[in-house]
């Protein structure tokens, strides 16, 4: 499969087609150790944030399907492979990537990972890392890691492959994953009532979560919307027995889709205002400014006044955090606790210790080490 043909920027350095990328990853970095500077990791670049002063080093052609045996329900793909296809290429076997991450035409899966990428899906089948069961990356130092395995129950020691998860290409370069898969449902309903938020959540909480016919649930514009997925006798008997007036979606996927990509007009940019995003505990209270409910109640958003950033110690005293998600330009910012911060510091330490790759997404003041020994 051939790179998708857009422009490289300045300072970027695309992996040539059918090279080993190992020797090439580790000529990068090590002359990035020498210079003392710093790089950013890039697959399709649909959702990577702006380095100031970092070259670019973009895999986009690492492309490509590992190891599937449908069988084992368990996939190795290489990181530049575009979730589409990926998805494509599994519904073929009648299986499907359990923490649905956000599908376009671009969105690899080393993105996806790198993302922590976990849809409404997520508290009935598990977040991405419950479906990371093995990764294969380059670190700082160059080496050529392996954390996992290919098989489900291949677990000792320390899970460190469910680290690369989420961690924006802070560890290094992601080459390779293996993802746990599931089987896709033979029926698949979305349906609907207006209620309030309160009995939204209270409705969420009652329906529980991990594996069942609930497979999504979430609250959005003064309505409550619950899929139900498994053969389709089984989401017909859940739906006859729902408790209150429920309406089918004509179109559910298109609904859960707009969630995931965050397109849906609950979403769009309000003047003045910024959109923000807490992860919590799903039984946390209610807050006022609550305008969505996602994964079971553990996932708000809010619309408030630019500037204001209650919400952020709001998150905390309720077991999580918040972080402005869409702001207007010159808008704030609350990054990661210092705790936090410092233990992401030290985890990509081990294996980054001369921190050439860039770590803007901690957005953290603190003076960098400038030496490697």
């Amino acid at each position: 499969m051939s790179a998708f043909g857009s422009t490289p920027s300045a300072g970027e350095h695309r992996l040539p087609d059918a090279r080993d990328a190992v020797p090439w990853l580790r000529e990068h970095f090590a002359r990035a150790r020498a210079d003392h500077t710093k790089l950013q990791i890039r697959g399709a670049g649909t959702h990577s944030h702006a380095a100031t002063g970092a070259a670019v080093i973009c895999l986009q052609g690492h492309t490509g399907i590992v190891e599937y045996d449908p069988s084992d329900l368990v996939v190795t793909v290489r990181c530049a492979t575009p979730v589409a296809l990926l998805q494509q290429v599994l519904a073929e076997h009648g299986q499907m990537l359990g923490f649905e991450p956000v599908v376009q035409q671009t969105n690899s899966i080393g993105g996806a990972v790198a993302l922590g990428w976990s849809g409404p899906r997520r508290p009935y089948a598990g977040a991405l890392r419950d479906h990371l069961i093995g990764v294969r990356l380059i670190d700082g130092l160059g080496r050529d890691l392996r954390f996992g395995g290919r098989v489900v129950k291949n677990v000792a020691g320390f899970d460190v492959a469910r680290l690369a998860g989420g961690s924006r290409g802070m560890l290094g370069a992601l080459l390779e994953v293996t993802l746990r898969v599931m089987p896709r449902p033979a029926a698949e309903v979305t349906v609907a009532t207006a209620c309030t938020a309160q009995t939204a959540l209270a409705t969420m909480l009652a329906g529980g979560q991990g594996p069942g016919l609930l497979s999504a649930s979430a609250y959005v514009d003064g309505r409550l919307f619950l899929r139900y997925s498994g053969s389709d006798y089984s989401v017909r008997h859940a739906l006859a027995n729902l408790a209150g007036e429920y309406a089918e979606v004509a179109d559910g996927a298109a609904f859960w889709r707009s969630v995931v990509h965050r397109e849906h007009g609950f979403f769009r940019p309000r003047p003045g205002q910024t959109l923000w995003r807490a992860s919590v505990r799903p039984d946390a209270p209610l807050h006022p400014a609550t305008g969505a409910i996602d994964w079971a109640g553990g996932l708000r958003w809010a619309w408030l006044p630019s500037g204001d950033q209650h919400l952020h110690g709001w998150a905390q005293d309720h077991g999580g955090h918040a972080l402005a998600w869409r702001a207007p330009a010159g808008g704030d910012w609350h990054g990661l606790s210092a705790g936090m911060t410092q233990l992401n510091h030290g985890l990509a330490d081990i294996f980054d210790p001369c921190r050439i790759f860039d770590r803007g997404a901690l957005r953290d003041a603190a003076k960098e080490n400038t030496q490697c020994v």
